[in-house]
């Protein structure tokens, strides 16, 4: 009793739920009505009509009832029924095929219940994509870091801006409106990794819609988040001893400012981890002393040597870390105390904004963060030779991968340091 339904899109059959043989025998037996889908190489999904019938009633060539049967329901209603279950099948499959998105049982399913009136959504009680990015706010706020949470806001605040008349639904993120999201975002003067990064909150804001059931749009999934290098760059180890060394003793604040930063640079640690170490963090093992660190980012716990640099910073604060400080603070002052101790050299950088490539340069200093000291840390070990696997225990880089992507090696000093380590080549 097959039916095949536009083979190079799947096939679609309506079948009994009891197995032909048993109906046979039992010829005016009601049974429960199937459609069943196969697609995609092997894969199949069934789905129950809600309408009975029996074999002796069932047209096997036409897969419809008789006309005139079914008893006291409407063979006409019951087999217009079944059509439209197939050529709405038909057509939610072309598109996904159509649009690249992916295809799941579950998907399927959702659809057709929709489509036939088993899932219904009111009005009153349906979630706008508006409420959905404050149920968002509330929800992962309280899980998330301070920046992250202020990073979705900052994306929340833009979207706003781009609908001024809220206008957006769920159902309003499709290819043409990632284009012309983007092409806004341009034409705002935004710098590529910056759309980049509004594009992936966006995609977060709609994956938590999905995952709560506010809406059934996938295409987002589709949308590609826009990327390239960032600007980044790192001290050397003399650029390093000359900041320690400097005399900053004139501005306690510069002089805190620069003993947090360079507590980063010696321990290779996120600015959420290295900023605001403290004695309760000093641990004794075979003799040594270590910070006991417990990653806030990764959540894995390491411990990194005190150096003979750190214990010098230390005796400024009575054998202890120096002072918490704010983030922003130091962002602010490091980049002075760098132009002091004169990292003023041109640093050319290429980047994309408002949809154009332009390239600059700029004096170093300005280009330093606290990002900047963890980032030193693993490119100067990496030139001294320390293996990569050793290094990643202290950064928390998860793969190689992300650890070259961070370090800021260019490819003539990488072709040298695998030479210098005098292991594959015999020159």
């Amino acid at each position: 009793m097959a039916k095949t339904i536009n083979r190079t899109r799947g096939v679609v059959r309506f079948m009994f739920k009891d197995a032909i043989k048993n109906l046979k025998i039992k010829p005016t037996k009601q049974s429960l009505i199937y459609l069943n889908f196969s697609y995609g190489g092997g894969k199949k999904f069934k789905y129950s009509t809600g309408f009975k019938s029996c074999w002796v009633d069932w047209n096997e060539g036409r897969q419809r009832i008789k006309e005139g049967k079914a008893g006291l329901l409407d063979a006409d209603k019951i087999n217009e029924h079944l059509s439209n279950l197939e050529n709405d099948l038909k057509k939610e499959y072309s598109r996904l095929l159509a649009e690249g998105l992916p295809i799941s049982k579950e998907g399927l399913k959702q659809f057709l219940d929709l489509k036939t009136g088993k899932i219904v959504i009111s009005d009153e009680k349906k979630i706008t994509f508006y409420d959905s990015l404050e149920k968002f706010e509330k929800i992962r706020s309280a899980k998330e870091s301070k920046n992250t949470a202020k990073q979705h806001k900052q994306t929340i605040n833009v979207i706003k801006k781009y609908d001024k008349k809220r206008q957006i639904t769920f159902d309003s993120f499709d290819k043409e409106f990632y284009s012309q999201f983007i092409t806004h975002l341009e034409e705002e003067g935004y710098a590529l990794n910056t759309i980049g990064k509004h594009i992936k909150n966006l995609k977060a804001f709609l994956r938590f819609g999905l995952e709560e059931e506010y809406h059934t749009n996938i295409k987002f999934t589709k949308y590609e988040v826009p990327k390239e290098d960032s600007i980044s760059v790192y001290l050397d180890e003399n650029e390093i001893e000359k900041l320690h060394k400097t005399d900053l003793s004139f501005d306690k604040r510069w002089e805190v400012t620069r003993d947090v930063f360079l507590i980063g640079c010696y321990t290779g640690q996120r600015i959420s981890d290295y900023n605001g170490l403290n004695l309760n963090d000093i641990s004794t093992i075979n003799g040594k002393e270590y910070f006991q660190i417990f990653q806030q980012k990764t959540g894995n716990e390491v411990s990194v040597p005190i150096t003979t640099e750190i214990r010098e910073i230390m005796q400024r604060y009575n054998n202890q870390p120096p002072p918490k400080i704010y983030e922003q603070d130091l962002n602010d002052d490091i980049k002075k105390i760098c132009r002091k101790i004169g990292l003023k050299n041109k640093v050319k950088i290429i980047k994309t904004k408002g949809g154009k490539k332009t390239t600059e340069s700029i004096e170093k200093h300005k280009l330093i963060s606290s990002h900047t000291a963890r980032r030193s840390f693993c490119t100067n070990l990496y030139k001294k030779g320390m293996p990569t696997i050793d290094i990643r225990y202290f950064s928390g880089h998860k793969s190689e991968k992300e650890f070259f992507n961070y370090i800021k090696i260019k490819d003539q000093e990488r072709a040298s340091h695998i030479v210098e380590t005098g292991k594959y080549f015999n020159i």
